[in-house]
C-alpha cells in the first residue's frame, strides 16, 4: 500500500512525463540514416536506451548499409567512443584496420569486463590488448583478468604458459595446481599433462606426463634424473652419460664428435622430436652434450653459465677438449638456434644443425609478426648486453649451417634471407608453414634422416 502522506501521480502526469520519450522513440523506427538514428540515442540518454535497448545495433547496421562509406565510418567511430559495449568482432577489426587503437583497446575492456565472451576468444582479445601496448607481457594482460576467468579452461591454460614463459615458474606452477583441482580427470587431462612437462620436467609425477610418454620420459625426463644423480656423485657414469662441468652432462660416441643440444623452451612435442635426436646420434656414434637438469633454457646459453652464447661456447669447448671431444658441432630449434649459430661461430665448429633458422633477433617494435614480436619482447629482458646477429659473427667463417626451412612461413623466409649471402649455408626447403618445425619432422618421420644428412655434410659419417 502506498504511504498515507503520499499522494498518489495521476495517470496524466504520468502520460505528460513519458510524451517526450515516446515521441523520440517514434522517431527512432521512423529513420534509418545512422548519424541522426546516434544523435537520437545520445539525445535520448539511458531512458532510450531501457527501452530500446538495441539501438547502438541498429546504428551500426545502418552504418554498414550506407552508400556514403565515410560518413558510415563517421559514425561508427563515434558509436565506438560512446558504445564499446556493444562492438563485435568485425567491428574491431574494422577498428584494427583504421589505427584507432585506443578505440579498439577501449572496446574489448568492456566486452571482456562484461564477460561476454570465454575461451580461446577471451585469450585472444586479451593478447591483442598485449599488442596494443596496454600490457608488458601477456602473463600481466592475463593476470588482469583472471578473477573473471575462475571456470575458463582455456584461460586457466593460457595463463599458466604466459607465467612460464615470462619465467614466473612459482607462480605458473600455482596456476597449474588451480588447474589440476578444477579439471583433474576431464577432457583437459592432456592440456595438464603437457604444461607439467613443460614446467617440472624431470621433477614431474609420473601420473601427469602423457600416457604415450614411454620414449620421452626414457630420454628427456630420465636425463633430468641421471643429472642429478650424477651431480650429487651417486655415480661417475649413468647410461654412457657423465657430468662435464656444472650442470651439463655429455655422453661420448665412437669419436671425437659432439653435437652440443641447444634445446631452448620445451613442450612434450619438442621433447620427443628432440629424444629422437640424441638416439640417432647414439646410433651414429656421435657423442651427445645437453644440460642435466631440464631442458628448459632458452636463447642465452647452457646450463650454469649466464650471458651471451659466444662466452658460454667458448667455455664448453673448453671443457670438451679436456675429455677428448675435439669436433663439434651444434644444434637448435627456433630461437634457440640463434645461440647455436653465434656460439658455432664463435668456436669454430664443424656446423650447426637449425630447426628452423633463426638467424637475427627481431626488433619488437618493427616485426610484422605479432607472434614473433611479442616472442621478441619477451626475452629481449632476460638477454644481456651484445649484437643478436648471427651475420656479424658469421663474416669469415666457414662453418656450415644447415638450415630446414618451412618455406611457406613468412617470418622464417625472412630469416634465412638475412644470410643470403653466407656462402656455407645450405637451406632444406619443406612444404610447411608452421614455425615449429622440430615436432612436424619427427610426425613426418624424416627427422632421423635429416640428422644424418647433416652429419654426412659434415664428413663425419660415410655418406
Amino acid at each position: 500500500m502506498p504511504d498515507e502522506h503520499t499522494a498518489e501521480r495521476p495517470a496524466s502526469q504520468t502520460a505528460e512525463a513519458q510524451g517526450p520519450l515516446m515521441k523520440l522513440i517514434a522517431r527512432t523506427k521512423r529513420t534509418e540514416d545512422p548519424a541522426k538514428l546516434l544523435d537520437l540515442c545520445l539525445e535520448g540518454g539511458k531512458p532510450l536506451l531501457e527501452e530500446r535497448p538495441n539501438l547502438p545495433r541498429h546504428v551500426l547496421s545502418f552504418a554498414r548499409k550506407a552508400e556514403d562509406q565515410d560518413k558510415a565510418d563517421a559514425t561508427r567511430i563515434r558509436v565506438a567512443r560512446h558504445f564499446p559495449e556493444i562492438l563485435g568482432l568485425a567491428d574491431l577489426q574494422w577498428l584494427q584496420r583504421l589505427g584507432l587503437q585506443e578505440e579498439e583497446a577501449q572496446a574489448i575492456r568492456r566486452i571482456l569486463a562484461g564477460d561476454q565472451v570465454t575461451g580461446q576468444r577471451r585469450v585472444n582479445l586479451i593478447t591483442r590488448l598485449l599488442d596494443l601496448k596496454q600490457f608488458d607481457t601477456l602473463s600481466e594482460a592475463l593476470d588482469a583478468f583472471a578473477s573473471q576467468a575462475t571456470d575458463d579452461p582455456t584461460f586457466y591454460a593460457a595463463h599458466c604458459k604466459s607465467l612460464a614463459h615470462d619465467r614466473r615458474r612459482e607462480e605458473a606452477k600455482e596456476v597449474l595446481k588451480r588447474f589440476r583441482e578444477r579439471y583433474a580427470g576431464t577432457d583437459h587431462d592432456h592440456v595438464i599433462r603437457e604444461i607439467t612437462f613443460a614446467l617440472e620436467g624431470a621433477d614431474a609425477d609420473p601420473d601427469w606426463l602423457p600416457e604415450n610418454a614411454s620414449e620421452m620420459f626414457q630420454t628427456a625426463v630420465r636425463l633430468g634424473q641421471i643429472g642429478k644423480e650424477l651431480l650429487n656423485g651417486e655415480s661417475d657414469q649413468i647410461d654412457g652419460w657423465r657430468l662435464l662441468e656444472g650442470d651439463i652432462i655429455y655422453r661420448p660416441g665412437t669419436s671425437d664428435t659432439a653435437l652440443v643440444l641447444f634445446v631452448g623452451p620445451q613442450s612434450v612435442k619438442n621433447a620427443k622430436a628432440w629424444a629422437r635426436v640424441i638416439a640417432e646420434c647414439d646410433r651414429l656414434g656421435i657423442g651427445q652434450v645437453l644440460l642435466s637438469r631440464r631442458l628448459d633454457r632458452n636463447l642465452t646459453g647452457l646450463g650454469p653459465w649466464k650471458g651471451r652464447p659466444e662466452e658460454t661456447t667458448k667455455a664448453l669447448a673448453r671443457a670438451l677438449e679436456a675429455v677428448g671431444i675435439r669436433r663439434i658441432a651444434t644444434a637448435g630449434s627456433s630461437g634457440s638456434t640463434l645461440a647455436a649459430t653465434i656460439g658455432a661461430a664463435a668456436i669454430d665448429a664443424d656446423g650447426a644443425f637449425l630447426m628452423p633458422a633463426v638467424t637475427h633477433f627481431p626488433d619488437p617494435d618493427e616485426e610484422p609478426n605479432p607472434r614473433a614480436a611479442r616472442a621478441a619482447a619477451r626475452e629481449y629482458r632476460h638477454l644481456p648486453p651484445g649484437i643478436y646477429d648471427a651475420k656479424p659473427f658469421l663474416q669469415g667463417k666457414s662453418v656450415l649451417l644447415w638450415a630446414h626451412l618451412p618455406e611457406q612461413s613468412e617470418f622464417d623466409r625472412r630469416q634465412i634471407e638475412h644470410l643470403a649471402d653466407y656462402p656455407h649455408l645450405h637451406v632444406v626447403r619443406h612444404d610447411h608453414g608452421a614455425h615449429g618445425i622440430l615436432p612436424w619432422l619427427a610426425e613426418k618421420n624424416i627427422l632421423e634422416a635429416a640428422v644424418s644428412d647433416f652429419f654426412k655434410a659434415l664428413g663425419w659419417i660415410d655418406g
